[in-house]
């Protein structure tokens, strides 16, 4: 990642450890998925603006109408190309950002992935703020190696099956300023899939 930074748009951080979503701009990649139209869903209750991303417009439109949305976008998210396209262009500050991997088949993909994103983050989001990313496989070391290189930027990831525990962790982990470097396996802690169900 390159050495320089600037800082458009300044993030401020409540002095607890949790801080509200309420007026933050979530952005959810992979919105059409299930873990990512809860997670929309309880951003949203939050009181969080959102801009939705899927490869099919079907999904986005339909999250529109249920929710009300400050903007979609359609292209496919397991190309590095077009993610980085999308994050360029992307409107204002954003404060927190959840990406599904559901769809990048590769494994190669699932590292890049996350690597484009974090270099939007440590670009954009230099005030702060929070990537969490959903994927089936844990990858400790890359997502703490993402954690230094991003921060103030906290980077985390989720693991797990049942996508209203996913998705309630993911907003849970949002708004939590503790939390960063740490990859949240749901199927090996049950309790820590409990505590992310009691997140609204």
């Amino acid at each position: 990642m390159a050495a320089g930074r600037r800082c458009r748009h300044p993030w401020r951080r409540e002095g607890s450890r949790s801080m509200s979503l309420f007026g933050r701009t979530v952005v959810i990649i992979g919105a059409g998925t299930a873990i990512g139209q809860e997670a929309a869903r309880r951003a949203k209750g939050e009181g969080a603006q959102l801009i939705l991303t899927d490869s099919h417009t079907g999904p986005l439109e339909d999250m529109a109408e249920e929710i009300g949305v400050e903007a979609t976008a359609a292209f496919d998210e397991s190309d590095v190309e077009q993610l980085a396209e999308f994050l360029d262009r992307l409107p204002g500050h954003v404060d927190h950002m959840l990406f599904d991997l559901a769809r990048a088949r590769r494994a190669v993909d699932r590292l890049l992935l996350p690597i484009a994103t974090a270099c939007y983050a440590r670009r954009e989001m230099c005030g702060g703020g929070s990537l969490v990313f959903v994927a089936e496989d844990a990858l400790p070391s890359h997502i703490a190696h993402l954690a230094a290189e991003a921060a103030p930027v906290r980077v985390n990831l989720i693991t797990g099956a049942r996508a209203d525990d996913v998705a309630a962790l993911a907003v849970r982990v949002m708004t939590d300023i503790a939390v960063t470097g740490a990859v949240l396996d749901l199927e090996v802690n049950p309790g820590t899939r409990r505590a992310g169900s009691g997140a609204s």
